[in-house]
């Protein structure tokens, strides 16, 4: 198989199921299906209202409860084209399964390993350690950016000699609070986003980072805000080819794991990737100093000397920066997706004990 390194997130993300022997009965499926309808429309209900049961029966896909009810123009509709192009392309297993398009994952493993409801895989873009969501791909795919840089000439536009070696970013600031460590056991700042664009207003990072928000949040409770008392530079977006200008693009997790990561990867510059709790479907395919470079092992400020030794290094930046345009415009784009659900629907449909039909959905829309 061409995508077949993606293919290993997949087997484990599987594993546990498999290793239980999980047989998915239909009434556990109707019963999170129904969850899932009374919980719709509540102020509360974030995650219900983002979950999506999906039913293929003869090749074809149907929406027991119709679309999302929150936010469904992203993912759920750029999930919904790589489905249906795959539907049309291969003659998928009739199964049933539950989508979810939340910024988090839903099942967690409890203390002694045993799931939580509905107690059988969701297919999730993201996830954290003790989640057992199986990751599927998200939004925000990189098909776009790898036709500029490769087809259209933005490569040639924004060549290596020419880029500013400075690392740059631009993204809104918000996030979710996380509790890391570097390699010595110190704690890492709680907030990535506010720690790199505040770090840039300094003395030593003026000179290695342009990083901005494009919206100013004070927050009295972040300490790389002086706790409120610092207000950071409120920057200007930038189109993703126009990003091909600068040498170094720093990734950031926001709310979970940052969704343009696979775009920042389809330029022509290398990637800073930190330290994250986070991971999504193509993570365990990526090396470190091959695709992309890591931050946050050494110390909280180590971009400032990573960015020192790879100006010191610029052939091996390079090199790492053409690898990770590499893995993302030949994996990471349609066709690569495509195999990895196709797998993904395979093997799923595996631990199913019953063969969905359309009697037992008689309110499922057709698509």
């Amino acid at each position: 198989l061409k995508h077949e390194l993606l293919l290993g997130n997949l087997h484990s993300d599987l594993a546990p199921w498999v290793d239980r022997q999980l047989r998915i009965k239909e009434q556990q499926m109707r019963d999170a299906i129904n969850m899932v309808d009374a919980h719709r429309g509540f102020a509360y209900s974030w995650v219900t209202d983002t979950m999506t049961p999906l039913l293929i029966v003869n090749g074809k896909l149907y929406l027991p409860l119709g679309p999302p009810r929150k936010d469904p123009t992203n993912y759920f509709w750029t999930v919904l084209m790589d489905l249906q192009h795959l539907a049309r392309t291969v003659r998928l297993p009739d199964v049933e399964l539950l989508l979810n398009f939340a910024d988090m994952p839903v099942v967690y493993a409890a203390d002694g390993g045993q799931p939580t409801a509905p107690g059988f895989p969701v297919f999730s873009y993201c996830k954290r350690d003790r989640f057992l969501d199986i990751l599927i791909p998200g939004y925000y795919t990189p098909d776009r950016v790898c036709r500029a840089y490769q087809q259209e000439g933005v490569n040639k536009r924004h060549p290596w000699r020419a880029k500013r070696r400075v690392a740059f970013a631009r993204y809104t600031h918000f996030c979710k609070r996380h509790g890391l460590l570097d390699d010595y056991g110190r704690p890492l700042p709680p907030c990535a986003r506010s720690y790199f664009a505040s770090l840039a207003m300094s003395a030593d990072g003026g000179e290695r980072l342009d990083v901005r928000p494009m919206n100013v949040w004070n927050d009295s409770s972040d300490p790389s805000l002086l706790y409120g008392k610092r207000l950071l530079i409120k920057g200007e977006g930038l189109p993703m080819s126009e990003h091909g200008r600068y040498a170094y693009l720093l990734d950031t997790d926001g709310f979970s794991s940052a969704y343009k990561l696979q775009q920042l990867l389809s330029t022509n510059s290398l990637v800073l990737h930190h330290r994250s709790p986070w991971r999504a479907y193509y993570y365990k395919a990526m090396l470190e100093y091959v695709h992309y470079v890591p931050l946050w092992h050494s110390a909280a400020d180590d971009v400032l000397r990573t960015i020192d030794w790879l100006a010191a290094h610029d052939s091996v930046a390079h090199r790492i920066a053409a690898n990770g345009q590499y893995f993302a415009c030949e994996h990471l784009t349609q066709p690569g997706r495509l195999c990895y659900w196709q797998r993904a629907i395979e093997h799923y449909a595996a631990l199913l004990d019953y063969k969905p039909t359309l009697r037992s959905r008689p309110r499922a829309f057709p698509l």
